[in-house]
């Protein structure tokens, strides 16, 4: 597996609107709760992309 084939798969990198249309499926479909984790050591780094980038525009 290389981290192209995850990227294609993983919703990942800096583009905010790739984690919200990823998010978005989840909440089209009913879901109320989506837990989303950071996998490396930017844990900090990708929780203040997501409380300023996504969670905005999912509530928008």
């Amino acid at each position: 597996m290389t981290e192209d084939m995850v990227a294609e798969k993983v919703p990942c990198g800096p583009d905010p609107e790739v984690h919200v249309r990823a998010l978005r499926a989840y909440v089209d479909a009913g879901y109320e709760d989506v837990f989303v984790t950071q996998i490396g050591p930017e844990q900090d780094g990708f929780f203040d992309f997501y409380s300023r980038e996504v969670l905005p525009r999912l509530r928008g």
